[in-house]
């Protein structure tokens, strides 16, 4: 038997399917079944059909694409969806891409890289004594599967305001009799899509609903499919040199992420402005390296940002241009987190700036009047880099807190990312001030919380405890607003961020923390279902398995019990 993948399709379509014998030869005693109320469930071939099972695709990866009426695409479509319950066999080498039909050469570039993608994608699922078997496999009575995509918009920045929406069309036709000409089945898929973003994300969902069986020796596919989804929210060897950040950008691109810089200040510039002095520039940052750090910072080594040194903002504006230059992103986040007021107080020019200005009583307010006057002068700095005055983003802090955001920050330029827990009433008085909000709630949100302490004698960080994918999944910045007696206003609820921070992680640890958490977030934020973690559960198990099959070093949730048999691993 040639070696096959299946695809899922099929409106009107019969695939038979015979299970296959293991690869030392013996026939596996084991089948699958589809079981109501449960899912996929484990049985022996020759025992007698329980009530509510369904036997029409008895392996495991049939099982799974055809059990569930969303099968396993992760996130859940938001949109129509028809998905069959057949499927059909094929082999990698005959997808063809037909046509792409785009609006520029670089939307086409674009393109054929995510399609180079997919197809690396698919061969990763194949075991390699497959995989070259595939590449001999004689041309008659093949299925063939026939790509189109269309694209409209010739826009290949992620902006705010991109569409990201597609439409994709699977539709499987069987011949009657096949020969070399005319093979056994043609699958023709269709991808419509305003932007190259919104077809990326279909050439994705294609890839979900394609899966290797092991027990066929096979892969397979749905015979028919009908999709239309669009999102609910919008050392010297250490460093990043601009080649880098290009490769990195374009990288993001190609899979439909949006890099968004982020310049964090005053605070948390511990190092690298040393120099100032030296080069007759005076004090750039105050501060640098004091000790007791816990009185002055939020972590070692401290420093803050010298806001009455004109120096410095022609400094940040050579930064920002070069900012602007690398990422020509439409959005620019100006950080604003860790600012304390000890170091200013205990500086006798920032003391005298106050005076001279009226300001005698060195309290909490006259520091945020100073801190407002940098946040100004650097905004002036970022707005001529950029040439435009596009969105700014800004921690929540001091400077947003209890009132302080209306005085000293314009609503319709800045926006506010949420750490503080989701219970905040800080939130509720931004959301009514009329501020947009971006959601990073750090007891759901924050993905570094629940391991142990970096700084003092704790047994674990101060934002424990860790937030399994089922606390990140049901995290919904909408039902904040509407616990605290509001309106959900989508335009002013931006979307979500997880956050990890590199105290604790590095590139050695970072896909375990990250995935399949950041899968959960994804669908939290792209559907936004009513439906709790308990119904995505079998999904999300077997999307962890598909993010391993791709290289993605993800952290285990279950016992691979569990994947076979769906329902049965709950308390």
């Amino acid at each position: 038997m040639d070696t096959k993948f299946l695809f899922f399709i099929g409106l009107f379509s019969i695939a038979q399917m015979a299970v296959g014998q293991s690869r030392t030869g013996e026939a596996s005693p084991w089948a699958w079944a589809c079981r109501t109320g449960r899912g996929c469930v484990k049985v022996e071939k020759d025992s007698p059909v329980e009530e509510g099972d369904n036997m029409n695709n008895p392996t495991l990866a049939g099982c799974k694409l055809t059990c569930n009426d969303e099968s396993v695409l992760w996130p859940k479509p938001r949109n129509a969806i028809y998905l069959s319950k057949t499927l059909v066999s094929f082999l990698p080498i005959d997808i063809r891409i037909n046509r792409i039909n785009a609006p520029s050469s670089e939307v086409k570039s674009l393109t054929n890289e995510a399609i180079a993608i997919f197809r690396g994608v698919l061969r990763k699922s194949i075991p390699e004594a497959f995989r070259r078997r595939n590449q001999t496999a004689k041309d008659g009575q093949r299925p063939q599967i026939h790509i189109e995509v269309s694209i409209t918009s010739g826009d290949v920045r992620l902006a705010m305001e991109t569409q990201e929406s597609y439409n994709l069309h699977v539709k499987t036709i069987f011949a009657t009799a096949a020969t070399p000409a005319s093979p056994r089945s043609t699958t023709s898929v269709s991808i419509t899509a305003t932007t190259f973003f919104g077809a990326r994300h279909a050439i994705e969902t294609l890839s979900q609903i394609m899966a290797w069986d092991k027990t066929l020796e096979s892969m397979i596919m749905l015979t028919d499919a009908n999709i239309s989804d669009s999102p609910a929210f919008r050392s010297s060897d250490q460093v990043y040199q601009p080649e880098d950040i290009k490769e990195l950008v374009h990288y993001a691109t190609v899979r439909g992420v949006k890099i968004v810089p982020e310049f964090d200040a005053p605070g948390h510039v511990g190092s690298g402005w040393e120099w100032g002095e030296r080069a007759g520039m005076g004090q750039l940052a105050l501060c640098l390296n004091i000790e007791p750090w816990h009185d002055y910072c939020a972590e070692p080594p401290c420093g803050i940002l010298n806001p009455i040194n004109d120096n410095i903002y022609s400094v940040l504006s050579n930064i920002y241009q070069d900012m602007n230059d690398l990422f020509q992103s439409d959005i620019f986040h100006m950080g604003g987190d860790g600012v304390k007021f000890t170091c200013w107080n205990e500086t006798t020019e920032i003391i005298d700036w106050l005076r001279a200005r009226g300001r005698n009583d060195y309290s909490k307010e006259d520091f945020l009047y100073l801190w407002s006057h940098f946040q100004n002068r650097s905004l002036e700095e970022v707005d001529i880099a950029y040439g435009n005055k596009q969105p700014i983003v800004l921690w929540t802090s001091p400077l947003t807190d209890d009132g302080h955001a209306e005085k000293f920050l314009d609503k319709e330029r800045y926006i506010i990312q949420i750490w503080a827990k989701g219970t905040d009433q800080s939130i509720a008085q931004l959301y009514r001030q009329g501020f947009k909000l971006i959601m990073t709630n750090y007891d759901a949100w924050y993905f570094d919380c629940g391991y142990g302490q970096w700084v003092g004698n704790g047994p674990n960080n101060w934002c424990s405890p860790y937030s399994g994918w089922q606390k990140v999944y049901e995290n919904s910045p909408r039902k904040f607003i509407v616990n605290f007696n509001e309106t959900f206003n989508s335009q002013q609820i931006l979307g979500g961020e997880a956050a990890i921070w590199t105290e604790q992680v590095d590139g050695a640890a970072i896909e375990g923390k990250l995935w399949p958490r950041s899968s959960a977030l994804a669908e939290r934020l792209w559907t936004d279902p009513d439906t709790n973690w308990r119904a995505a559960e079998h999904r999300m198990n077997h999307h962890r398995e598909r993010l391993v099959q791709r290289g993605i070093q993800a952290d285990g949730l279950q016992p691979e019990w569990c994947h076979q048999n769906e329902g049965y691993c709950f308390l």
